[in-house]
Protein backbone atom coordinates (compact mmCIF):
# COMPACT_ATOMS: atom_id res chain seq x y z
CA UNK A 1 0.00 0.00 0.00
CA UNK A 2 1.46 3.53 -0.80
CA UNK A 3 0.78 6.75 0.49
CA UNK A 4 -0.24 9.94 -2.15
CA UNK A 5 2.88 11.44 -1.03
CA UNK A 6 4.87 8.08 -2.25
CA UNK A 7 2.82 7.75 -5.43
CA UNK A 8 3.70 11.41 -6.25
CA UNK A 9 7.08 10.66 -5.88
CA UNK A 10 7.31 7.64 -8.22
CA UNK A 11 5.33 9.65 -10.59
CA UNK A 12 7.73 12.97 -10.38
CA UNK A 13 10.45 10.20 -11.04
CA UNK A 14 9.07 8.25 -14.31
CA UNK A 15 8.11 12.07 -15.83
CA UNK A 16 11.72 12.90 -15.30
CA UNK A 17 12.88 9.89 -16.59
CA UNK A 18 11.07 10.12 -20.17
CA UNK A 19 11.62 14.03 -19.72
CA UNK A 20 8.04 14.37 -21.36
CA UNK A 21 3.95 13.64 -21.06
CA UNK A 22 3.83 10.95 -23.93
CA UNK A 23 2.74 7.85 -21.92
CA UNK A 24 4.17 5.71 -24.95
CA UNK A 25 7.39 7.24 -24.71
CA UNK A 26 7.21 6.55 -21.15
CA UNK A 27 6.40 2.61 -21.61
CA UNK A 28 8.90 2.69 -24.55
CA UNK A 29 11.62 4.31 -22.19
CA UNK A 30 11.13 1.56 -19.72
CA UNK A 31 10.88 -1.09 -22.36
CA UNK A 32 7.17 -1.58 -21.87
CA UNK A 33 5.82 -3.62 -25.00
CA UNK A 34 2.29 -2.10 -25.71
CA UNK A 35 0.33 -3.65 -28.09
CA UNK A 36 -3.24 -3.17 -29.56
CA UNK A 37 -5.89 -5.88 -29.99
CA UNK A 38 -9.60 -6.41 -30.18
CA UNK A 39 -10.59 -6.51 -26.34
CA UNK A 40 -14.03 -6.71 -27.30
CA UNK A 41 -16.75 -3.51 -26.31
CA UNK A 42 -15.11 -0.64 -25.09
CA UNK A 43 -17.40 -0.51 -22.47
CA UNK A 44 -15.48 -3.86 -20.81
CA UNK A 45 -11.93 -4.70 -21.27
CA UNK A 46 -9.69 -1.48 -22.27
CA UNK A 47 -6.41 -2.91 -21.12
CA UNK A 48 -4.49 -5.83 -19.81
CA UNK A 49 -1.07 -5.54 -18.51
CA UNK A 50 1.09 -8.89 -17.95
CA UNK A 51 4.48 -10.03 -17.80
CA UNK A 52 5.97 -12.78 -19.28
CA UNK A 53 9.91 -13.72 -18.70
CA UNK A 54 10.49 -10.62 -17.10
CA UNK A 55 8.96 -8.40 -20.14
CA UNK A 56 5.75 -6.67 -19.29
CA UNK A 57 3.42 -6.14 -22.03
CA UNK A 58 0.29 -3.86 -22.06
CA UNK A 59 -2.47 -4.83 -24.59
CA UNK A 60 -4.79 -1.88 -24.85
CA UNK A 61 -8.54 -2.18 -26.67
CA UNK A 62 -7.90 -0.71 -30.11
CA UNK A 63 -12.00 0.20 -29.68
CA UNK A 64 -11.27 3.13 -27.41
CA UNK A 65 -10.56 6.51 -28.54
CA UNK A 66 -7.28 7.89 -28.65
CA UNK A 67 -6.95 9.93 -25.73
CA UNK A 68 -8.58 7.38 -23.35
CA UNK A 69 -5.87 4.76 -24.56
CA UNK A 70 -3.08 7.39 -23.25
CA UNK A 71 -4.52 7.44 -19.60
CA UNK A 72 -5.43 3.72 -19.68
CA UNK A 73 -1.82 3.29 -20.59
CA UNK A 74 -0.79 6.01 -17.87
CA UNK A 75 -3.01 3.99 -15.16
CA UNK A 76 -1.02 0.30 -16.58
CA UNK A 77 2.03 1.94 -16.25
CA UNK A 78 1.05 2.86 -12.79
CA UNK A 79 0.39 -0.66 -11.99
CA UNK A 80 4.15 -1.46 -13.49
CA UNK A 81 5.38 1.46 -11.32
CA UNK A 82 3.72 0.39 -8.00
CA UNK A 83 3.27 -3.23 -8.58
CA UNK A 84 5.66 -4.83 -10.71
CA UNK A 85 6.32 -7.57 -8.07
CA UNK A 86 2.62 -8.21 -8.50
CA UNK A 87 3.56 -9.31 -11.86
CA UNK A 88 6.38 -10.77 -11.39
CA UNK A 89 4.26 -14.17 -9.27
CA UNK A 90 3.32 -17.06 -11.08
CA UNK A 91 -0.66 -16.28 -10.75
CA UNK A 92 -2.24 -17.71 -14.00
CA UNK A 93 -4.51 -14.89 -13.88
CA UNK A 94 -4.03 -11.84 -12.01
CA UNK A 95 -6.25 -10.36 -9.96
CA UNK A 96 -4.79 -7.12 -9.17
CA UNK A 97 -8.32 -5.86 -11.14
CA UNK A 98 -10.28 -6.61 -8.93
CA UNK A 99 -8.04 -5.37 -5.84
CA UNK A 100 -9.66 -1.71 -4.95
CA UNK A 101 -6.21 -0.87 -3.16
CA UNK A 102 -4.20 -1.18 -6.06
CA UNK A 103 -6.63 0.46 -8.84
CA UNK A 104 -6.67 3.30 -6.47
CA UNK A 105 -3.07 3.76 -6.66
CA UNK A 106 -2.96 3.03 -10.16
CA UNK A 107 -5.97 5.79 -10.45
CA UNK A 108 -3.62 8.42 -8.67
CA UNK A 109 -0.60 7.61 -10.47
CA UNK A 110 -2.17 8.47 -14.11
CA UNK A 111 -3.90 11.14 -12.34
CA UNK A 112 -0.48 12.58 -11.20
CA UNK A 113 1.28 11.95 -14.99
CA UNK A 114 -1.67 13.49 -16.74
CA UNK A 115 -1.88 16.89 -14.81
CA UNK A 116 0.13 19.78 -13.87
CA UNK A 117 0.04 20.69 -10.97
CA UNK A 118 0.14 24.04 -11.47
CA UNK A 119 -2.18 24.25 -14.24
CA UNK A 120 -4.77 22.51 -12.44
CA UNK A 121 -4.18 24.66 -9.71
CA UNK A 122 -4.56 28.24 -12.00
CA UNK A 123 -8.21 26.80 -13.06
CA UNK A 124 -9.34 26.17 -10.28
CA UNK A 125 -8.08 29.81 -8.56
CA UNK A 126 -7.98 32.12 -11.67
CA UNK A 127 -10.42 30.29 -14.25
CA UNK A 128 -13.81 30.11 -12.96
CA UNK A 129 -13.92 26.77 -14.40
CA UNK A 130 -16.27 24.26 -12.72
CA UNK A 131 -14.98 20.70 -11.71
CA UNK A 132 -16.40 19.29 -14.52
CA UNK A 133 -15.46 22.11 -17.22
CA UNK A 134 -11.74 21.78 -16.32
CA UNK A 135 -12.43 18.04 -16.77
CA UNK A 136 -13.59 18.31 -19.75
CA UNK A 137 -10.52 21.10 -20.64
CA UNK A 138 -8.23 18.41 -20.53
CA UNK A 139 -10.00 15.64 -21.69
CA UNK A 140 -10.44 13.10 -18.98
CA UNK A 141 -13.05 12.00 -17.18
CA UNK A 142 -14.42 13.30 -13.73
CA UNK A 143 -12.81 10.58 -11.61
CA UNK A 144 -9.38 11.24 -13.12
CA UNK A 145 -9.61 14.56 -12.24
CA UNK A 146 -10.91 13.82 -8.87
CA UNK A 147 -7.74 11.56 -8.35
CA UNK A 148 -5.75 14.69 -8.92
CA UNK A 149 -7.72 17.47 -6.66
CA UNK A 150 -7.11 14.69 -4.20
CA UNK A 151 -3.43 14.27 -4.28
CA UNK A 152 -3.30 18.35 -4.72
CA UNK A 153 -5.09 18.25 -1.27
CA UNK A 154 -2.93 15.69 0.25
CA UNK A 155 0.52 18.22 -0.72
CA UNK A 156 -1.18 21.16 1.24
CA UNK A 157 -3.42 22.87 -1.67
CA UNK A 158 -6.59 24.41 -0.84
CA UNK A 159 -8.69 22.92 -3.20
CA UNK A 160 -12.99 22.91 -3.52
CA UNK A 161 -14.78 19.88 -2.52
CA UNK A 162 -14.91 17.15 -5.16
CA UNK A 163 -18.38 16.88 -6.04
CA UNK A 164 -18.53 13.23 -6.99
CA UNK A 165 -15.69 10.52 -5.66
CA UNK A 166 -14.83 8.40 -7.70
CA UNK A 167 -14.74 4.39 -7.70
CA UNK A 168 -11.62 2.59 -8.00
CA UNK A 169 -13.13 0.71 -10.68
CA UNK A 170 -14.35 3.51 -12.73
CA UNK A 171 -11.98 2.25 -15.83
CA UNK A 172 -14.54 -0.95 -16.14
CA UNK A 173 -17.41 1.15 -17.05
CA UNK A 174 -17.73 2.65 -20.14
CA UNK A 175 -16.83 6.04 -19.63
CA UNK A 176 -19.39 7.88 -20.97
CA UNK A 177 -18.66 6.89 -24.50
CA UNK A 178 -21.53 7.39 -26.16
CA UNK A 179 -21.87 8.35 -29.76
CA UNK A 180 -20.81 12.13 -28.54
CA UNK A 181 -17.49 11.17 -26.36
CA UNK A 182 -15.03 12.36 -29.37
CA UNK A 183 -16.87 15.33 -29.62
CA UNK A 184 -17.04 16.58 -25.88
CA UNK A 185 -13.34 15.28 -24.86
CA UNK A 186 -11.71 15.56 -28.18
CA UNK A 187 -12.26 18.68 -30.26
Amino acid sequence: MYLDSEICKVARKYRRRCDCNDPYRLASDLGIIVMYEDLGDPSGNKAMTYCNSRIFIIILNYNLPEVVQAFILYHEIGHYALHKDYFKKPHIEKDVYGNQQKETEANKFAAEMILDDDEILEEIQESGYTFYQIASLHKVPFEILAYKFMLLEEKGYDIPPIPEYPSSDFLTGDLGMDENWNDHYCD
